[in-house]
């Protein structure tokens, strides 16, 4: 993250993936303060799991998956998966 004096908070580190992994294709990865955050864009909505989403929480060892996408509503897709506004991001 950047704060007001355009340093790095050196607590998390950003990196972009838009790769596939064994399966598992993923946005975004973030690192902070040890935990692993995925974050998926949909589209639609009301997503729902998918088998990718599965996989990558397994393969890249993920604490946590979000699914952003543009609907109004925060919820529970699984254990570790939680779909997130994008106006909340």
């Amino acid at each position: 993250m950047v704060d007001a004096k355009g340093m790095i908070d050196r607590q998390t580190d950003v990196r972009l993936v838009q790769t596939i992994y064994n399966g598992a294709e993923i946005d975004l990865v973030i690192f902070k303060n040890g935990r692993r955050i995925g974050v998926k864009c949909k589209r639609a909505d009301a997503p729902t799991i998918t088998p990718s989403m599965r996989i990558a929480l397994d393969n890249l060892k993920l604490d946590e998956l979000q699914v952003v996408y543009p609907g109004e509503k925060r919820y529970i897709l699984a254990k570790g998966v939680e779909v997130v506004p994008l106006a909340e991001v």
